[in-house]
Protein backbone atom coordinates (compact mmCIF):
# COMPACT_ATOMS: atom_id res chain seq x y z
CA UNK A 1 0.00 0.00 0.00
CA UNK A 2 1.70 3.44 -1.24
CA UNK A 3 2.08 6.15 1.99
CA UNK A 4 -0.51 9.02 1.17
CA UNK A 5 -0.59 12.70 2.51
CA UNK A 6 -3.85 12.86 4.17
CA UNK A 7 -3.72 16.36 5.81
CA UNK A 8 -4.51 19.34 3.83
CA UNK A 9 -2.11 20.83 2.00
CA UNK A 10 -1.25 24.64 1.12
CA UNK A 11 1.75 26.79 1.01
CA UNK A 12 5.51 26.28 1.34
CA UNK A 13 6.06 26.66 5.18
CA UNK A 14 9.07 28.89 3.44
CA UNK A 15 8.43 30.66 0.62
CA UNK A 16 4.45 30.81 0.55
CA UNK A 17 4.45 29.18 -2.80
CA UNK A 18 1.22 27.05 -3.12
CA UNK A 19 2.15 23.41 -3.24
CA UNK A 20 -0.83 21.67 -5.07
CA UNK A 21 0.75 24.06 -8.13
CA UNK A 22 4.17 22.17 -8.01
CA UNK A 23 4.72 18.84 -9.22
CA UNK A 24 6.11 17.12 -6.17
CA UNK A 25 5.72 18.98 -2.42
CA UNK A 26 8.05 17.62 0.48
CA UNK A 27 7.34 16.75 4.40
CA UNK A 28 11.46 17.69 5.20
CA UNK A 29 13.86 18.14 8.24
CA UNK A 30 14.22 22.13 7.13
CA UNK A 31 16.49 23.12 10.25
CA UNK A 32 18.02 21.44 13.47
CA UNK A 33 14.71 19.05 13.70
CA UNK A 34 12.17 21.49 12.58
CA UNK A 35 10.10 20.05 10.15
CA UNK A 36 7.48 21.72 6.87
CA UNK A 37 5.76 20.88 4.31
CA UNK A 38 7.74 22.72 1.53
CA UNK A 39 8.32 23.04 -2.48
CA UNK A 40 11.38 22.04 -4.56
CA UNK A 41 13.19 25.19 -4.60
CA UNK A 42 13.13 25.53 -0.96
CA UNK A 43 14.05 21.57 -0.17
CA UNK A 44 17.13 22.30 -2.31
CA UNK A 45 18.10 26.02 -1.16
CA UNK A 46 18.43 24.04 2.49
CA UNK A 47 20.34 21.50 1.46
CA UNK A 48 17.17 19.18 2.70
CA UNK A 49 17.76 15.29 2.02
CA UNK A 50 15.36 12.15 1.62
CA UNK A 51 15.03 9.45 3.72
CA UNK A 52 14.37 8.15 7.29
CA UNK A 53 13.99 11.01 9.66
CA UNK A 54 15.17 13.48 6.75
CA UNK A 55 12.60 14.04 4.56
CA UNK A 56 10.10 12.44 2.00
CA UNK A 57 9.03 13.65 -1.57
CA UNK A 58 5.20 13.36 -2.46
CA UNK A 59 3.00 13.63 -5.67
CA UNK A 60 1.16 16.74 -5.48
CA UNK A 61 -1.67 15.39 -8.14
CA UNK A 62 -2.13 12.41 -6.06
CA UNK A 63 -0.61 12.67 -2.64
CA UNK A 64 1.62 9.68 -2.76
CA UNK A 65 4.99 9.36 -1.62
CA UNK A 66 7.33 8.83 -4.27
CA UNK A 67 10.38 8.64 -2.30
CA UNK A 68 11.85 8.96 0.76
Amino acid sequence: MDSKWLAPVGKCDLCGTDLLREKKFYDANIRGGCWGLICKDCFQMNGCKLGTGLGQEFDSKTRVKTRG
